[in-house]
């Protein structure tokens, strides 16, 4: 064994159980790069943040070609379980570094600049709501592990926010497949919900969520569609009875929206910098990314 896994040629440790650790150790090591070269003031314009961005997307997709194949190329469903769960958590790992590093441009425009970097982030929230889904109505283990939580978390707040942009922008070119996402996102937010107990820190997730829920259905709801604010209420995950969501006058603190407060009200997301990003990520748990 050594510092980059077990030592000996690759094809004669077919299935062996420490890849999983050894790759996870890797695209680890990938995340904590974007985190320095993406979330950082020294990029001073957009040019050399695309550039970077593009360089990073291009490391994380190595990683993912040089998994083996029980952990990346076969599909998760039909391995055992002893393999299923490795092989869908890197799954996992792989979606929340592709959206790690491109989400700094879904509030960005004109869109077309940014084309490549939100189609890589909106298909890989796709991808980790559609597995989640999957994994919680297959069994139990959705509701076992903190990380899955985490990148679900992370997923479901990409695809708000593109939502909520795409009909700021009247950019919403397939209609259908905004709808069809987020009535993924609805299935995995109640998911999310159910698997943290009221006295689980990631109960967070959940709460934080219903505001950026109610704004991108503030958005994509035609106005006489909509329901009264009580109703939106009712219908929505009883988590607390003031439900925190993003105040755009002061930075990215949190504020409570009650019954005392309307739709108008709500985040227009119009002005997100790069440390909106870097509070949404304090606000449920150590912070993960930073500014250098």
């Amino acid at each position: 064994m050594s510092t980059d896994g077990p030592v000996g040629d690759l094809d004669d440790r077919r299935g062996c159980h420490t890849d999983a650790l050894v790759f996870h150790a890797r695209i680890a090591q990938i995340i904590g790069a974007i985190s320095q070269d993406m979330y950082t003031t020294k990029l001073t314009s957009e040019v050399e943040r695309i550039a970077a961005a593009r360089d990073l997307t291009q490391r994380v997709q190595d990683w993912h070609q040089s998994l083996p194949a029980h952990l990346g190329a076969v599909h998760p469903s039909i391995l055992i379980p002893s393999y299923r769960r490795p092989a869908l958590a890197l799954g996992l790992a792989h979606s929340h570094a592709i959206m790690h590093v491109n989400r700094l441009f879904l509030m960005r425009s004109p869109t077309s600049v940014y084309a490549s970097q939100v189609s890589d982030c909106i298909k890989a929230a796709k991808d980790v709501l559609e597995s989640v889904d999957t994994i919680a109505r297959d069994g139990p283990i959705f509701h076992a592990f903190w990380w899955t939580h985490y990148v679900t978390f992370c997923a479901l707040v990409v695809t708000y926010v593109w939502v909520i942009q795409q009909h700021r922008m009247g950019a919403a070119d397939d209609p259908g497949y905004s709808a069809r996402l987020m009535q993924l996102a609805e299935h995995c937010h109640g998911h999310l919900a159910q698997a943290t107990s009221s006295n689980s820190p990631s109960r967070r997730y959940a709460v934080i969520l219903e505001g950026f829920r109610a704004a991108a259905v503030n958005k994509s709801t035609p106005q006489q569609m909509r329901p009264q604010n009580g109703a939106l209420h009712e219908q929505s995950i009883d988590l607390n009875p003031g439900i925190p969501t993003l105040h755009t006058n002061d930075g990215g603190g949190f504020f409570s929206i009650s019954q005392n407060n309307s739709l108008a009200d709500m985040p227009t997301f119009h002005d997100w910098q790069l440390t909106d990003w870097l509070d949404l990520d304090s606000s449920v748990g150590p912070l993960f990314t930073y500014v250098r």
